[in-house]
């Protein structure tokens, strides 16, 4: 069996619990505004398996795309390696792309769900509400024409189907 990034993770873990993985800088950590300090491979590995599990419990498997959108902080790779123990593919994501750019990616790899910084999910949900709004309204204007073409062909008010009178 090919070993995975979750399992070398493990193994290290297992050699050097106390050793630091990661170690967040006071001016990155006030930037990020996140906690400073170091974490250790023993903790990062218990991070990885919670976060893991919380994915599992939501039905995340291997054969889900997930896209992660997120800045260079420890948090991008718990939630990599997390991915990676379920077997889940990661398809990460630059946060600096334009709005058309991620919504290629989103379309070309169609994954299951998004792991993103919270700022750039809000702006990308209003984008998406504007965008279904945008739609319905083209849609109901189409079928607004559809009927006004109907009544002035005098065809309004009768079955497309069985071309039966429409009663109240």
């Amino acid at each position: 069996m090919t070993e995975t990034v979750y399992d070398r993770l493990a193994a290290s873990a297992a050699r050097w619990p106390d050793r630091p993985l990661f170690c967040v800088l006071p001016e990155t950590a006030q930037a990020y505004d996140i906690l400073a300090g170091e974490i250790s491979f023993a903790e990062t590995l218990t991070r990885v398996d919670a976060q893991a599990n919380a994915y599992a419990a939501a039905g995340y498997r291997a054969g889900h795309r997930v896209l992660i959108l997120l800045e260079n902080r420890p948090s991008y790779f718990l939630h990599w390696m997390a991915l990676n123990r379920l077997g889940v593919s990661v398809v990460p994501v630059n946060p600096d792309l334009r709005a058309a750019e991620l919504s290629y990616m989103i379309g070309h790899a169609e994954p299951a769900s998004a792991v993103s910084i919270a700022d750039r999910a809000s702006e990308e949900t209003d984008r998406a509400i504007e965008l279904r709004t945008r739609d319905r309204q083209r849609k109901l204007v189409a079928k607004i024409d559809s009927a006004l073409r109907r009544i002035e062909e005098g065809e309004y008010g009768y079955c497309e189907v069985t071309g039966e009178p429409i009663s109240l």
